[in-house]
């Protein structure tokens, strides 16, 4: 039997910030699917309105993949408004632009 792994997941990813995040989060992005994101910044994140900034920093928007829109995306989402509406309103609260390839 054989087992290819395309896009493995990275459980312990330091992603830092400032300029140490712009240089490291490419090359994780391009070879990994999904982090768990180690929270060891300096200073440490103690207080929400921290937290919120710095999510704000690293979240830009949500891109979305119809079925069959393009390559490799006959698993992407084939009821957008079913499916992903309480999502959308969200993303609308919280000025999250929305990604369409």
């Amino acid at each position: 039997m054989e087992l290819t792994i395309t896009k493995p997941d990275d459980w312990h990813l330091h992603l830092r910030d400032g300029s140490l995040l712009e240089a490291v989060l490419p090359h994780s992005a391009q070879h990994f699917g999904r982090a768990i994101v180690m929270p060891n910044l300096k200073p440490l994140i103690t207080a929400t309105t921290t937290a919120v900034a710095y999510r704000d920093e690293l979240v830009y928007g949500v891109k979305l993949y119809p079925a069959g829109a393009t390559t490799n995306t006959q698993d992407g989402v084939t009821d957008v408004f079913g499916k992903c509406f309480s999502v959308l309103e969200e993303m609308v609260e919280q000025n999250i632009p929305l990604l369409v390839i």
